[in-house]
């Protein structure tokens, strides 16, 4: 409604400045026109002193972010649209992402750029509409980081079962590191705590934190890291739920227990930590053992082992008793003439068997060479056979040879005189001639030879070069 009114307020000053001008004599005059400037100027003063503060809701789009930190947006619903401009020093504290597409309420006032004529929102606050602004941030960050694979459980690191050095990240001052301490040294009074005071909230906080888990990397005697602290409201814990801490714990080669609020507040380094401790006293009971326990059950192990000692010391007695029984004179005797008696035994059975065994091999030895005899005589009598068989191809293949180059030759010869009664030199030497055209091929026809053409006539005793004047058909003759 107050919004309304200022509306109505701001027209009814237009129309009145308007009507002003109407009934002004020197209105219809050029020298009164206003300029541009200064028709801008006056607008912009009633825009800015009617809208002075303003909350308005809408989808924000056209979202630009210059290097100079500022960010440009356009403001619109089904009906209308409106430039907006967040200014570095409010854009800063904008946590969440701020993108297309996100519906919006913004607080501030409304004023004219002049050198363009647009009216436009220079907000204060920007919230998204119908959720908290640190919520929509905590909400974005949360699957960003999940996506890239930070909650995996794969990357959880084991705690080691009895640190000798722990390293704390909080506040020095806070509740959270006096009950960490406290149930250090309740519990196991021998671990070192080493403590990296840092600021829990508000600015620069979440820088100091990724440093301090920094550092503790750097140093060789810390086993463990725990950063957290007390309750509070959710700007209060911001500093676990910066995208810097997330990728400092991610970084860490130590082990790291997220120790932030109480039992029912999340924050983003407890999906990031290997461990989430609910509160700092759960954290130290995560980090160490109690060491009256410790004592306690390494007291009733040693009574065990106490227990298996003794009766285990019964068993190896009785059992020397069993052997020493076993082991008496008259036993032995009689065990040994037993053996002795089984070994002259088996002396008898291997004498014989040897015996029996060299004479088998003793008669093959001589099969094997009365067979190898036999077998020298038979390869000795095929080797002269095989030699002499050889000799008398060698002649007949000399023979068959020699007849089959004599028929050659003589084959040969007729070939060639037959072929000398075909040669077109004995046809010159009987009185012919031979006529070839230039390119050397023989002419055999009046076709191929043309009036002019140049052609050569072998005779016996040499060639004539002569042109063609005519050529005449048989018919023609």
């Amino acid at each position: 409604m107050k919004n309304r009114a200022g509306n109505l307020k701001l027209f009814q000053t237009l129309k009145d400045e308007i009507d002003h001008r109407k009934e002004s004599p020197s209105s219809k005059r050029e020298d009164k026109a206003i300029s541009v400037s200064e028709l801008t100027d006056s607008i912009k003063y009633n825009l800015e002193r009617s809208f002075k503060s303003v909350w308005v809701e809408g989808e924000v789009s056209n979202v630009s972010k210059p290097f100079s930190g500022h960010i440009y947006a356009t403001l619109k619903d089904k009906g209308a649209q409106i430039s907006i401009v967040i200014f570095k020093s409010n854009a800063s504290r904008i946590k969440f992402d701020f993108k297309d597409g996100l519906e919006l309420v913004v607080r501030g006032h409304v004023t004219v750029y002049n050198q363009r004529g647009n009216y436009q929102i220079i907000c204060q606050s920007v919230e998204p509409k119908g959720i908290g602004s640190l919520k929509l941030a905590f909400d974005q960050l949360k699957i960003k980081l999940k996506d890239e694979g930070l909650f995996d459980e794969g990357l959880k690191k084991e705690l080691p079962f009895l640190p000798t050095t722990i390293g704390l990240v909080t506040s020095l001052t806070g509740a959270a590191v006096k009950d960490f301490i406290t149930a250090i040294k309740d519990r196991c009074p021998i671990v070192n705590v080493k403590l990296i005071p840092v600021k829990v909230q508000g600015e620069g906080s979440a820088i100091g934190i990724a440093s301090a888990i920094g550092k503790l990397n750097h140093l060789n005697d810390v086993d463990v890291i725990v950063i957290g602290r007390g309750g509070g409201s959710m700007e209060d814990l911001w500093a676990f739920n910066e995208e810097i801490v997330a990728r400092a714990i991610h970084h860490s080669d130590i082990p790291i227990v997220s120790a932030v609020g109480h039992e029912i507040d999340v924050s983003i380094s407890d999906y990031v930590a290997d461990e989430k401790a609910m509160t700092p006293t759960h954290a130290a009971t995560l980090c160490v053992p109690d060491l009256s326990e410790l004592k306690s059950n390494l007291s009733s192990l040693q009574n065990h082992l106490h227990q298996m000692v003794e009766a285990e010391i019964e068993s190896v007695q009785s059992a020397i008793k069993g052997y020493k029984r076993f082991f008496s004179h008259e036993n032995i005797i009689r065990r040994f003439e037993k053996y002795i008696i089984h070994v002259d035994h088996l002396g008898s059975r291997l004498k014989k068997a040897s015996f029996d065994n060299f004479n088998k091999a003793d008669q093959e030895v001589s099969r094997l060479k009365v067979k190898l005899k036999l077998a020298s005589t038979e390869l000795q009598f095929h080797l002269k056979h095989s030699d002499t068989e050889l000799r008398n191809n060698m002649q007949k293949l000399k023979k068959i040879v020699e007849t089959s180059i004599s028929d050659n030759r003589k084959q040969l010869g007729l070939f060639g005189k037959e072929l000398e009664l075909l040669s077109p030199l004995k046809t010159i030497d009987r009185g012919y001639s031979i006529t070839k055209n230039p390119e050397g091929n023989l002419i055999s026809s009046i076709n191929n030879i043309e009036e002019g053409q140049q052609v050569e006539t072998i005779l016996k005793d040499g060639s004539i070069i002569s042109k063609v004047s005519s050529v005449r058909s048989k018919d023609e003759n």
